[in-house]
């Protein structure tokens, strides 16, 4: 590298360094602390609802309730898609045994090409 090119570089820096050193400002400058707003009519706090606790008995009783009524939901997922999965493959079925019964029909050459 010659020196042209070495100095050419150098003022290039320089010049990218005041360019963000200009934006940071300029951020910096912008950015002003929200004014707070003044409230007038205070709202009174809603009363927090009281906690309830529960023993181990009822807790595991709550847990399993819950894993049972999921396991319920997805069983019956389960059944509507078998019979949904049942259901397309019968029709599949059935169009193609009606296929292959058309097709042997209207061409005598037919089994030639297979």
């Amino acid at each position: 590298m010659s020196e042209a090119q070495k100095e050419a570089l150098k003022k290039g820096r320089e010049k990218r360094m005041a360019n963000k050193k200009q934006k940071t400002q300029r951020a910096k400058e912008s950015v002003k602390p929200p004014s707070p707003v003044p409230v007038e009519n205070e709202v009174p706090q809603p009363k927090q609802a009281t906690q309830m606790y529960y023993d181990k008995d009822q807790l595991a009783d709550l847990v399993f309730q819950g894993v049972q009524r999921y396991d319920n939901m997805r069983k019956e997922r389960k059944e509507k898609k078998k019979k949904i999965t049942a259901q397309a493959n019968h029709d599949q079925k059935v169009f193609k045994d009606i296929n292959n019964a058309i097709s042997r029909q209207s061409d005598p050459w037919g089994d030639c090409f297979r």
